[in-house]
C-alpha cells in the first residue's frame, strides 16, 4: 500500500487513522506529509521528567501522563467527550502540524517540560538539543477534508492498549 493510494482513499470520502511509533517507516512518515503532519525523527520518543506514570514509565519516563482538561483543544468536544474520567497515558512519537492548515488541529498535545528525544541513547549524556518540546509536540491531530472525509494522527500505538487504556495514571511524585 502506497502514501498515494491511502491519498485517493482520503479524497474519494474515506476515513483514515495513522497511529504512528518511533519505529515508523517512510511510508506512513511520507503520507502524515502530505496532510501536513510530520512525525519527529525515526527512534525519537517523547520523555517528561515530570509528568511519567509511576508504573508504566518508571525506567525511561516515556510514559507521559496527559491532563485532558490543560492539554487537549477545547474545540475538540466534537471529537473527544470533555468529561474524560482521567488522565491519558502516551507513549510514542511527537509529531507537528502546520499552523497553516486550517482543516488540521491537534487535539492532544505534551505538557510543557516534555521533550523529544532519541531513545537509542537515553543513557548517554545530551549532546544537542531536542527538535520538539512542550506545546510544539502534538500527541494526537485530527483532519477533515473539505469533502467531509477525517484523518486521525496519532503518536502512539500503546494507547491504543488494553494495558494502556485500562490503567489508572498516577504520576510520578502524586499521593497515594
Amino acid at each position: 500500500m502506497s502514501a498515494k493510494s491511502i491519498v485517493g482513499f482520503v479524497a474519494d470520502g474515506g476515513n483514515v487513522l495513522v497511529a504512528g511509533s518511533p519505529e515508523m517507516g517512510s511510508t506512513l512518515r511520507e503520507l502524515s506529509r502530505e496532510f501536513d503532519v510530520e512525525y519527529d525523527n525515526r527512534y525519537t520518543t517523547v520523555l517528561d521528567h515530570f509528568n511519567y506514570d509511576q508504573s508504566l514509565g518508571s525506567k525511561q519516563h516515556d510514559a507521559i501522563v496527559v491532563d485532558p482538561a490543560t492539554h487537549m483543544s477545547k474545540a475538540s468536544g466534537a471529537i473527544v467527550p470533555q468529561d474524560l474520567p482521567g488522565p491519558i497515558l502516551f507513549r510514542g512519537i511527537a509529531h507537528s502540524v502546520n499552523p497553516a492548515n486550517s482543516l488540521l488541529n491537534s487535539v492532544l498535545w505534551a505538557p510543557s517540560e516534555a521533550y523529544s528525544w532519541e531513545n537509542v541513547n537515553l543513557d548517554d549524556p545530551a549532546d544537542q538539543d531536542p527538535t520538539l518540546s512542550g506545546k510544539d509536540i502534538s500527541l494526537v491531530s485530527v483532519m477533515q477534508a473539505r469533502n467531509n472525509a477525517r484523518v486521525a494522527f496519532l503518536g502512539s500505538t500503546d494507547m491504543l492498549t488494553d494495558a494502556f487504556f485500562d490503567a489508572s495514571p498516577k504520576k510520578h511524585g502524586d499521593k497515594e
